[in-house]
């Protein structure tokens, strides 16, 4: 969610700060304890929403993913077809070739309304398809006979269910197999509500670049740095567990060093799988030695695969969800004036 939690609180270490000499010694030397502050930070799943009003929206405090487009002013007969598509790929923060989803969604609701004048007694076919990576996997089809010339407004539900998540096309058309009619209005839309039947995926996140403060670079280029060290902590109000491998990588690519692998609790929920209460999380990684060379460059890497295991029934995400995170850098060594100065 907005990328990754990890990505944005490590991101955010990297910002610099402002050093306070509290005492000198003979040598000029000072001991060097600092805390950088990361994020601290509740980012609910309302927050989510308003991020993302395109495709996602709240209704009851349950959460959709949804579309929808209009035709007007269209004439069908026999043989007469409209045709319907919405299509999403993965985000573009993942890896699509290491990422592997298995888990799928409970229910796509489409639905199709007809506003106009039956001229001939009309009989319409309706298919709904959904394919993922081009291949189709759910399809359902509903005949409807509109018999009665005159004016008409009429919905049409179709459901969907049992569909695997990832990238989707999703199809809906019509063919009139006898009869005519005058088509004011074609509203056609799909609702995916925020229910997710888990059955265990590991998404890969693409490589994030961050700036290294020029401060640190300095420092970490003296041999002023002896550790450096990550700590994270926080509250979760999801339904669902994460599990994070993250790693620390040189700008150069060729050496790496895991910063956090930690398992991230479900929160406690309900026999409707609603999450009702939180999980509280904290974490503290001291990287290796060699890892503190990795800052004497201007950039260094994130990689991070996140595993959300299998669930033995479907979880449901609401508005009034949320995580909360919070985290610093601990820096330690020593200030060498001399050192630094020349």
């Amino acid at each position: 969610m907005k990328r990754f939690l990890l990505v944005l609180a490590l991101a955010s270490m990297f910002a610099g700060c402002n050093l306070k000499i509290e005492e000198w010694n003979s040598n000029k030397v000072l001991p060097l304890d600092v805390s950088v502050p990361a994020v601290n930070k509740t980012y609910s799943m309302a927050d989510f929403v308003s991020d993302n009003p395109k495709y996602l929206s709240i209704g009851n405090d349950t959460i959709y993913f949804a579309e929808d487009t209009t035709i007007t002013n269209t004439y069908l007969a026999i043989d007469s077809t409209f045709n319907v598509t919405f299509s999403h790929g993965l985000p573009d923060v993942l890896d699509s070739t290491n990422s592997v989803i298995s888990s799928r969604l409970p229910l796509i609701n489409v639905t199709i309304r007809l506003k106009g004048q039956v001229i001939l007694p009309f009989n319409l076919e309706l298919v709904s398809s959904y394919y993922k990576e081009g291949v189709l996997v759910r399809a359902d089809t509903v005949n409807i006979a509109l018999d009665n010339p005159g004016h008409i407004d009429t919905t049409i539900l179709i459901a969907l269910t049992d569909v695997p998540i990832g990238p989707f096309a999703l199809n809906a058309r019509g063919r009139g197999s006898s009869g005519a009619i005058q088509v004011d209005t074609l509203y056609v839309d799909y609702k995916i509500p925020s229910s997710f039947d888990l059955r265990g995926d590991t998404l890969v996140f693409d490589e994030i670049a961050l700036e290294v403060d020029s401060t640190i670079i300095k420092a970490a280029q003296k041999g002023l740095i002896d550790t450096l060290q990550f700590s994270m902590f926080g509250g979760n109000r999801l339904p669902v567990g994460l599990f994070f491998n993250t790693w620390l990588i040189n700008k150069e690519k060729t050496d790496s060093a895991q910063v956090f692998d930690h398992n991230l609790d479900p929160a406690p929920i309900d026999n409707q799988g609603f999450a009702i209460g939180e999980t509280t999380w904290i974490v503290t990684a001291k990287l290796p030695k060699r890892a503190i060379d990795f800052l004497t460059r201007d950039t260094i890497y994130i990689h991070q695969r996140v595993i959300i295991p299998q669930r033995a029934r479907p979880v449901v995400v609401r508005s009034v969800d949320y995580i909360r995170y919070g985290g610093y850098m601990r820096v330690v060594g020593n200030l060498d004036f001399e050192k630094l100065s020349e």
